[in-house]
């Protein structure tokens, strides 16, 4: 994967696991203010070329319109792991536990 647009795209759906991503903030995020009249058909294409060269993508991203969705389980990916430990840390009774909750989620 070595086109920037295509990095941008994998990081967006990723950042958005299992939550639906608009064709159009996939345009925005790898072409920023100047998508190319192009733009849409290239997401498609980047996220075709996507199920083919990342390993385990075969199924992933689902499409799902007006966009895309990555859908992952929750050892799959840091950041979900990392979500789950602070909200779980954040809910605690205490002040020395919601003073821990930023070391616990980063223990994950």
């Amino acid at each position: 994967m070595r086109s920037p647009n295509a990095r941008a795209v994998l990081v967006a759906l990723l950042l958005e696991a299992n939550r639906l991503v608009p064709v159009s903030h996939l345009m925005e995020t790898a072409w920023e203010q100047n998508p190319p009249a192009t733009a849409e058909h290239r997401i498609r294409r980047i996220v075709a070329a996507l199920r083919t060269q990342v390993p385990d993508l075969r199924k992933i991203p689902v499409t799902e319109e007006p966009g895309f969705r990555i859908v992952v389980d929750d050892g799959q990916l840091d950041l979900i792991a990392f979500e789950k430990a602070l909200d779980a840390a954040r809910r605690c009774d205490t002040a020395d536990g919601e003073a821990a909750a930023p070391e616990v989620a980063l223990d994950v």
